[in-house]
């Protein structure tokens, strides 16, 4: 919605009072009548001969203010993290895979067992290539086992 006023700045303030307290939610208190603004008094003509006798040498200039800064320069990139130690990843033996899942099948998770076990296309943790311990120890967690 737009809404235009025109005139006088008392007459937009009159219209603008009754337009917003035709709205329940909102009342406007008036204040007492604005005071007319007087006109500006007219500039003289100046002529160009005039200008330049009334320049002023300034001994001292100061530097210009910029509206617009130019943007800032970006940052240099930081440097690169130093590398975090590691500890090396942890070797698995059957032993842990087995000694982990004894209590999955205490709980009765047969089935998520055999469905692991098909994952790495065995039919049993023995059959597992030691190569795939680490991964399987990673899906054995996944399923509850302490490891």
């Amino acid at each position: 919605m737009k809404v235009f006023f025109e005139g006088t700045p008392n007459e937009v303030k009159a219209e603008m009072t009754a337009f917003l307290n035709q709205i329940p939610e909102v009342r406007v208190k008036v204040e007492p009548e604005l005071a007319p603004v007087p006109a500006p008094a007219p500039v003289p003509a100046v002529s160009a001969a005039q200008t330049q006798q009334k320049a002023v040498k300034i001994s001292n200039p100061q530097p210009a203010t910029t509206l617009f800064p130019a943007a800032p320069k970006a940052a240099p990139a930081p440097a690169p993290a130093p590398a975090v130690p590691t500890a090396p990843a942890r070797t698995y033996t059957l032993e842990d895979l087995l000694t982990a899942a004894g209590p999955l099948m205490d709980q009765g998770k047969f089935a998520e067992l055999t469905a692991l076990t098909a994952k790495y296309g065995v039919k049993s943790f023995n059959d597992i290539p030691a190569d795939q311990y680490g991964n399987v120890a990673v899906d054995l967690r996944a399923l509850g086992a302490q490891l």
